[in-house]
């Protein structure tokens, strides 16, 4: 998959992750491969959006920058 680079400003450090982009279709498939079943990709969402800034949140909901892949083993 492509690199990603992740940096978190923290109070006294920086912490930078390497992601990889891979297409939700690899991961199911090698969840599948793996003996995982229920396959499911969760998008985040928001509960909060500010008065003045009604659209404050779009950009990251139509591209978002990680989703919750949930799959159970039987």
């Amino acid at each position: 998959g492509a690199p990603t680079k992740i940096r978190l400003l923290l109070t006294d450090s920086t912490l930078e992750l390497e992601n990889y982009y891979m297409a939700i279709a690899a991961y199911e498939s090698a969840f599948a491969q793996t003996g995982f079943a229920n396959f499911a990709v969760h998008r985040p969402e928001v509960s909060i959006v500010p008065d003045d800034e009604p659209h404050f949140w779009d950009d990251f909901l139509t591209y978002p920058s990680f989703l919750l892949l949930d799959c159970a083993k039987p």
